[in-house]
């Protein structure tokens, strides 16, 4: 064929061109290092080790099914494994509040520590479905209630520890459902997060 030329390679050559970096040491002088050692670490710069860092810090959804309020309790929504980042925190209202007072905040309950309200209460008389819950990430902020579900996402990351995550609904007995999903990066190698 006219423009190609056929080159005979030996298997030796074969074996030696697609022979497997050490795991970090890439050079990036053939497409091998490029690609990387499945054992390449996040420090590394090969595409191995840029997957696994893509993997490390993106966050994973955990949604927890709808579920009436507590009535005048504190109710844990998820269990937490080890240590992780939230990263965003929201309840849609499925079903409406009910029209009288229905205070509400999220609360960390660390195993054998003291609670944390991780936000201020809020008031959420007569919300109606669709409303979505969220927090900005600044514990003495209150939750934000957003009527017609469109929000900014919570601007300051929080790290929890094992435990629970918890709705506490004051003293109220009011009715109506939430749908809570938590977005959450691992903290530690043990981090994780699951509806309780």
């Amino acid at each position: 064929m006219a423009g190609f030329e056929i080159i005979n390679v030996t298997p030796a050559q074969v074996t030696v061109a697609l022979a497997v970096p050490a795991a970090d040491a890439a050079d990036n002088v053939d497409m091998v290092d490029v690609i990387g050692n499945k054992s390449d670490t996040i420090a590394g710069d090969s595409l191995v080790g840029l997957t696994k860092l893509l993997k490390e810090t993106t966050p994973i959804i955990v949604e927890r099914p709808t579920s009436n309020l507590p009535q005048g309790t504190q109710a844990a929504l998820f269990t937490i494994t080890g240590d992780v980042i939230i990263t965003r925190i929201v309840g849609v209202i499925t079903t409406g509040i009910q029209a009288q007072e229905t205070v509400v905040k999220l609360v960390a309950n660390p195993t054998g520590l003291a609670d944390v309200d991780i936000c201020a209460a809020l008031d959420i008389n007569g919300a109606v479905a669709g409303g979505k819950l969220h927090i900005t990430g600044t514990f003495a902020d209150a939750m934000v209630l957003s009527a017609d579900g469109v929000f900014e996402f919570q601007p300051t990351v929080i790290e929890l520890s094992a435990g629970t995550l918890d709705l506490d609904a004051d003293d109220d007995s009011s009715t109506g459902q939430i749908q809570w999903t938590v977005h959450y990066i691992k903290a530690s190698s043990t981090g994780a997060v699951a509806a309780a």
